[in-house]
């Protein structure tokens, strides 16, 4: 192959983890904020809404019931089903369960990892171009 292309290929590889990243950022910021303030209390689901793609989850927070909808849609809940509630300390209606917090976690990660290869292959075309 050739080594431009080669380069191209990483740049390409760069935007697209960037563009995860970016992704990640801003779509995960409250479950982000939430995690390093989080409080984690038990909840259950209520409602699920395939078409609004909305899971619906009450739990106590402060003393206070707490119902908040996440946009989130797992096979594994049902109503009724107990779960780990992570809520923002100072803030009881921001919430998260885990698959929404490693959903995050896991576009954060496949973007370093698209970075990385493309910078890998920017570097390594790079030097065999200075060879030439």
């Amino acid at each position: 192959m050739d080594t431009r292309r080669i380069n191209r290929l990483g740049i390409a590889f760069i935007i697209v983890g960037c563009l995860f990243m970016v992704s990640s950022i801003l779509f995960g910021y409250d479950v982000f904020d939430v995690y390093f303030h989080r409080v984690e209390v038990s909840g259950t689901v209520e409602n699920i809404d395939m078409k609004k793609g909305v899971t619906k989850i009450r739990y106590d927070a402060k003393g206070e019931t707490v119902t908040n909808e996440l946009y989130l849609l797992d096979s594994s809940y049902r109503v009724g089903t107990e779960v780990k509630v992570y809520y923002h300390k100072n803030k009881p209606e921001e919430s998260y369960i885990k698959p929404q917090f490693t959903f995050t976690l896991f576009y954060l990660i496949i973007g370093v990892c698209f970075i990385a290869l493309g910078v890998v292959f920017v570097v390594k075309t790079t030097l065999v171009m200075k060879r030439m």
